[in-house]
């Protein structure tokens, strides 16, 4: 059982994963068909200090970007930048993206972090060139000198790493954790998670380079000495069966994903594939990092009660990379999660939460459970006076793992604190104790002193089958003849060839406008129907409004160049898949048109 006292008992993230037997549980790296790797963490920590070595005769005290999908190579250039007397600084790969867009991504944080190295696979040292940054593969650690210095052990109050949690160009915020804000959280949320039993074995595809991953998938497991199956999420993405294969095949007891994942599986898993699958085995299935919708639990509990998934085993759970992670958890295991349904015109006009029935004006909200231990919450109004229970507001947290602002950026950390509490942006409220997350508050539009917010507005939406989960954005533009604001949202059309044609779109927003005016103030012209991938999401795969929203006022998304962009995407998918399969799909299309 873990230590009630982690962050006073270890000096270190390293000190707790190499406390006790390190080689107790094993750690299996999954990628594609292939046997998979298996290691343990000794053998990383090991791996990690020779590394470490070797970098220390290139820098000490800096920040050194890690780029890397799901692998050994990822987790041992993490800690090696620790035992190095270095700061980590995780970023994306770009597997997934095209290389315009990491350039991007990876210049804003370089332009905040002042690193001058960049640790990962070949494929971004043309990158890397373009960057100005020194680009170390597994392959170039040989060409370094050893340094004559004993490895560094850090302490308590050292950046464990820099989390960079947007993922938004232009403009970075990396989060600062201490080994002790990393330490405490672990602890927080072990409390929950640890079963008398020592059999725990969780099976994750959540990428490392965003703090869902990291620490929920690699390293509380790694500090409790659980079993860790890990896979790449692009192999989750193309087909969600694996994972569940994974879980079936090693007796997976914790699982994590966020609300998209639980629903991409429950819609594309084949009932073929059912018979195969046992899943009786978890008992605990976390969801987090994004809105979560009952439907959506409902919808996957629903499907896989054939293969053994009990209900009561989700946890829906609320966090933020400013507090390490983990902020609250669904507690009781022996018991569903719980919803309640309240009226939406009290909470947009009246800021207040009160239990209906009505049909027409019910908002089902998940609970995302109590505070975990240490953990402080309160509920403010605008001008910052706490509220009480039912009242809705921003959400403020104290905690021992809570960073203390972003790494060089003191003009953000002035709001991003008040009176010792931090400011987490989320507009929710509490009941019984309980937290339930409405929004966020850059995310509200107001029309007419009436306050909607853009996630459920989309949630509604999605009710429209043509209508791509988490591929619409929501947002206010000014209403100039009422000297206000109103809605606009952009859709992303499901793949379907009909919707070349413009008069279908337009039949299509007529569709999802009728569905939503009851609801919301919003008219066809308020809808602009756009090709699958326009959408623009950051590296860990949150709609990025105000972005969407930006290009919009200027011009560039519109309905005009829908067939552009659907023939743009599909290519683009294409190139993606060619990247992940190593095989050049694009020629064996044209191949295949030939023989035709």
């Amino acid at each position: 059982m873990i230590s009630q006292n982690l962050e006073n008992k270890f000096q270190s993230l390293i000190d707790a994963i190499v406390s006790g037997d390190s080689d107790l549980r094993n750690i299996y790296i999954h990628q594609g068909s292939k046997v998979p790797l298996n290691t343990s963490a000794r053998s990383l920590l090991y791996k990690a200090m020779k590394k470490a070595k070797r970098l220390m005769t290139l820098a000490q005290n800096e920040c050194i970007l890690i780029e890397g999908e799901n692998s050994e190579e990822f987790m041992t250039n993490f800690f090696a930048v620790m035992y190095s007397c270095n700061i980590p600084v995780p970023v994306t790969t770009n597997l997934w993206i095209n290389e315009k867009r990491f350039i991007e991504i990876i210049e804003s944080i370089k332009s905040t972090t002042n690193a001058k190295i960049i640790l990962g696979s070949k494929s971004v040292e043309s990158c890397a060139k373009v960057l100005d940054l020194i680009h170390i593969s597994e392959e170039k650690y040989k060409d370094l000198r050893p340094s004559e210095k004993n490895i560094y052990l850090p302490v308590p109050s050292d950046i464990a790493f820099i989390q960079f949690s947007s993922g938004s160009t232009g403009n970075p915020k990396g989060v600062t954790l201490t080994h002790r804000n990393v330490l405490a959280n672990i602890r927080q949320i072990s409390g929950q998670i640890i079963s008398d039993k020592n059999d725990n074995t969780v099976i994750s595809w959540l990428p490392v380079h965003h703090d869902m991953g990291l620490i929920g998938g690699l390293l509380v497991p790694l500090v409790n000495k659980f079993n860790i199956h890990i896979m790449t999420p692009y192999e989750f993405a193309v087909n969600p069966t694996r994972w569940l294969k994974l879980i079936s095949t090693y007796n997976g007891n914790i699982i994590v994903a966020p609300n998209s994942g639980y629903h991409m599986t429950a819609k594309r898993v084949r009932s073929k594939a059912m018979s195969k699958i046992d899943l009786s085995g978890v008992r605990i299935a976390l969801c987090g990092a994004e809105p979560i919708n009952s439907s959506t639990l409902d919808l996957f509990a629903d499907k896989f009660k054939e293969c053994g998934f009990i209900k009561r085993a989700f946890v829906p759970c609320y966090g933020m990379a400013e507090n390490t992670l983990a902020i609250s958890f669904h507690r009781n295991t022996t018991e569903e999660f719980k919803t309640i349904n309240v009226s939406k015109k009290e909470m947009q006009h009246n800021s207040r939460i009160i239990l209906s029935t009505e049909s027409e004006d019910i908002q089902k909200i998940v609970s995302c459970g109590k505070a975990l231990d240490d953990i402080k919450v309160k509920i403010i109004n605008s001008n910052g006076d706490e509220r009480g229970e039912n009242q809705v507001g921003e959400i403020i947290i104290k905690s021992p793992s809570m960073t203390k602002g972003y790494y060089n950026r003191p003009e953000l950390n002035d709001e991003l604190f008040i009176n010792g509490y931090l400011r987490t942006g989320d507009i929710g409220f509490i009941k019984d104790g309980e937290i339930y997350i409405t929004g966020r508050k850059k995310d509200l539009i107001i029309v007419g002193g009436i306050n909607i917010n853009a996630e459920e507005l989309e949630t509604y939406a999605t009710k429209t089958n043509e209508v791509r989960p988490g591929r619409l954005a929501a947002f206010a533009v000014a209403d100039q003849e009422a000297d206000s604001e109103r809605i606009h949202i952009i859709i992303e059309a499901r793949k379907d060839l009909k919707f070349l044609k413009q008069v279908n779109r337009d039949q299509l927003k007529k569709r999802i406008s009728d569905d939503l005016c009851e609801y919301f103030p919003i008219k066809e012209s308020d809808i602009t129907i756009v090709a699958p991938g326009t959408i623009s999401k950051t590296t860990s795969g949150k709609v990025q409004r105000s972005k969407m929203r930006e290009l919009f006022l200027q011009g560039a998304i519109n309905d005009n160049n829908y067939n552009q962009k659907y023939l743009i995407g599909r290519l683009k998918e294409l190139q993606i898949k060619s990247k992940i399969f190593k095989v050049n799909l694009i020629n064996s299309v044209k191949t295949r048109r030939q023989e035709a």
